[in-house]
């Protein structure tokens, strides 16, 4: 025999035992270990039969909502892609590049890169019969070149020393019945001018007795020069303006544009033709 300490040797001293046990103990021992292996596959199936049943449900739950998902997505896009269609709709051809009035070309050319593309076509500054007379004005006083373009209901200050320009909204129209405005010794009086000065009159004389400390800095007038509204016109650029043609003085008659930058800077340009003052 072998060693009696030897694993083995014990096993098979066991197996022997029990080989020669009884008949209907090894039976009854085979049953039992029957009941064991059946009730543990039993106990298995019952326990994680519910766990695999909801892993399943949860499995094709995921996938309905995937597909709820996919279905929303191709809704979100078709809606996107009717968003798209209906903000079209209505909406105007592209517009036809804008021309750029002739009288002003030269002076584009040269400043095409500073003032950008023309986004308005050019405008007159009056066309109405009784506008005509008043609807462009040039006034030249000691500091700042005044225009006045009716249709803009706007002045706009160039300071003559210093390259800039500011705009200065104005709808206080003055008649030409309005004497006053337009009398030497009422607006002397009113303004306060020296002997030897010329006082502004008409919209700028009424909008410096409004605000005297925005106007006083202009000065006296030099010079001024009405226009026929119908031959000033203004065209607006993507940084800029053009406007003109007014007189270089008011004894000539040749004339120029100011071109006025939204950088607040400001140039003027000599243009064939004449701006005869009314």
């Amino acid at each position: 025999m072998g060693n009696p300490d030897d694993p083995a040797s014990k096993f098979m001293d066991q197996v022997a035992v029990i080989w020669s046990a009884p008949r209907p103990f090894l039976v009854a021992l085979a049953t039992i270990a029957g009941v064991i292996v059946g009730g543990s596959y039993w106990l298995f199936d019952w326990r994680y039969s519910g766990v695999i049943g909801n892993l399943e449900s949860r499995i094709k739950l995921t996938e309905t909502q995937r597909d709820d998902l996919r279905d929303k997505l191709k809704g979100a896009e078709a809606k996107a892609k009717i968003d798209a269609l209906e903000a079209t709709k209505g909406q105007a051809a592209p517009a036809q590049p804008i021309d750029v009035h002739p009288g002003f070309e030269a002076s584009y050319r040269e400043f095409a890169v500073r003032l950008g593309a023309p986004t308005q076509p050019p405008r007159q500054a009056g066309t109405e019969p009784e506008e005509i007379r008043r609807s462009a004005l040039l006034v030249s006083q000691e500091h700042a070149i005044v225009l006045w373009i009716r249709r803009k209901l706007s002045f706009y200050r160039l300071k003559k020393t210093a390259g800039t320009w500011d705009r200065r909204p104005h709808a206080i129209e003055i008649s030409e019945k309005e004497k006053q405005w337009w009398d030497d010794e009422f607006l002397r009086k009113q303004l306060d001018a020296p002997p030897n000065k010329t006082p502004p009159f008409a919209g700028i004389a009424v909008a410096w007795l409004l605000n005297p400390d925005d106007w006083k800095w202009t000065g006296w007038v030099e010079w001024s020069c009405g226009l026929d509204g119908t031959k000033v016109f203004d065209q607006e650029f993507a940084a800029g303006l053009i406007i003109g043609p007014f007189p270089t003085r008011r004894d000539l008659s040749e004339a120029q544009v100011f071109i006025l930058f939204n950088d607040g800077s400001w140039e003027a340009r000599r243009v064939s033709g004449r701006a005869p003052c009314l």
